[in-house]
């Protein structure tokens, strides 16, 4: 096998003829080199927030490593933990074939991504725009879980979104912070709109809850006084549920 470097690189240890010093440095590199390989967690490749990070890595020099001089090999023979975060490699030292020795490296994951972070006061169920929303590059040493990518906060007017809780500059948006707003609000005028096999009718109504396309709404008939249930089918109009 081709020595892994040369005796000017790894100087034989005073006072301990026939022994190699493998230096940190190239300890750390062969573990940064395998968990760069291994890192992505299953599933990555369809997960958007994945497809859209960068991994950075940053591998801990262990200090050099003494051993018997011979034909020098490293190969890491395990990874564990997951990025981002810390990563634990097992740096295999073989001499001759053999696994002299085995050093673990300590490796630092950071994920980078550009992510909706908010830039000025927002309050509860204010709408989340570009006037409060901005795109910002963020590394992460562990992600946030329901961590939101930009498109999904920021995809232009039919976004829809607002905000769950009031939120200060700076914060990073995840799921739990945003919500569909209302497409109907209470008090609004609406069209009630009811329709079976055979028949097709409408009439003015006034909404009496907010309401998100798709839900179901208390809307009370403008013309007869009467309360019924509607489904929320767009921004000024219901569908009658008809029994």
């Amino acid at each position: 096998k081709k020595p892994f470097a040369t005796e000017a690189e790894t100087p034989s240890v005073p006072g301990a003829p026939g022994a190699l010093e493998v230096p940190g440095p190239a300890l750390a590199g062969a573990a940064g080199t395998a968990v760069l390989k291994r890192a992505l967690p299953a599933g990555a490749a369809a997960d958007p927030v994945w497809r859209a990070a960068e991994l950075s890595l940053t591998c801990v020099d262990p200090g050099p490593a003494v051993v018997a001089d011979g034909a020098l090999a490293l190969h890491v023979s395990r990874v564990s933990g997951t990025p981002p975060g810390s990563m634990t490699a097992a740096v295999d030292i073989v001499v001759d074939g053999a696994v002299r020795r085995t050093v673990m490296v300590r490796c630092d994951a950071l994920v980078a991504l550009d992510v909706p972070v908010v830039t000025a006061p927002v309050a509860r169920h204010d709408a989340l725009t570009e006037d409060n929303v901005a795109v910002e590059r963020r590394e992460f040493a562990s992600l946030p879980r329901g961590l939101l990518l930009p498109e999904a906060v920021l995809a232009g007017p039919g976004a829809g979104l607002r905000a769950t809780r009031p939120l200060t500059p700076g914060t990073v948006l995840t799921d739990s912070m945003v919500e569909a707003a209302p497409v109907v609000l209470r008090g609004a005028p609406v069209t009630i709109v009811a329709a079976t096999a055979r028949i097709h009718v409408a009439a003015p109504g006034v909404a009496l809850e907010d309401g998100r396309v798709g839900d179901v709404i208390r809307v009370q008939n403008s013309l007869s006084g009467q309360v019924i249930r509607a489904r929320v089918a767009a921004a000024d109009r219901v569908e009658a549920i008809v029994p």
